[in-house]
């Protein structure tokens, strides 16, 4: 009987999912310009992480136009791309532009490159800030840094699985329900000579 509940409340707990969250990592948020169109090369920001992976990231953008509105963001270490996503926005209004991926790992203190190419729209206006408030980072055009600007931008990380209230609650239970068990096994003596 007590292998039975033993075993039925492993499996419901193990059945009971926990979800890694995604978190901001990296951002700057600060919207007083529109500071680039971009119309053929890519743009982006420079940032330093603090975490240990990269799940995603985009730019605010203040407009667009096209019909098509696709953009790919893509993450860079120097020249190398460890990452990519497509977005489609739904019209033509001021919005982030966001995707996500697999996590990358990354390091601390280590500067990478986030970048929005066209893949559809025929222009965007990625807003941000005139006065380089981001301090671990610059806002590029193709390969020409902007130090006096910042994109409006941010970057995620994905957290540790936190298990659900309900996995917790299934174990607490099972461990009642073990030590209710025990508790109502027979004493055994031990045998005297």
């Amino acid at each position: 009987m007590l292998k039975t509940l033993l075993l039925a409340a492993a499996a419901v707990s193990v059945s009971t999912a926990a979800h890694a969250a995604l978190v901001v990592d990296q951002a700057q948020l600060e919207n007083d310009a529109g500071i680039a169109g971009l119309s053929g090369a890519p743009a982006g920001q420079t940032f330093e992480t603090s975490a240990s992976n990269i799940a995603g990231g985009g730019f605010f953008l203040a407009n667009t136009i096209g019909t098509d509105l696709s953009f790919i963001i893509g993450l860079w270490d120097g020249s190398t791309q460890l990452a990519s996503g497509g977005v489609t926005l739904a019209d033509n209004e001021p919005q982030w532009a966001e995707a996500f991926w697999t996590p990358v790992m990354a390091t601390t203190g280590v500067t990478y490159r986030l970048t929005i190419d066209l893949d559809g729209a025929t222009y965007a206006g990625v807003a941000g800030t005139l006065s380089d408030s981001y301090a671990f980072g610059t806002y590029f055009a193709g390969d020409t840094e902007l130090a006096q600007f910042d994109a409006t931008f941010r970057t995620y990380t994905q957290t540790a699985a936190i298990p659900e209230p309900s996995t917790w609650a299934l174990m607490i239970g099972g461990f009642g329900l073990a030590g209710a068990a025990l508790r109502r096994r027979p004493q055994v003596s031990p045998a005297t000579a």
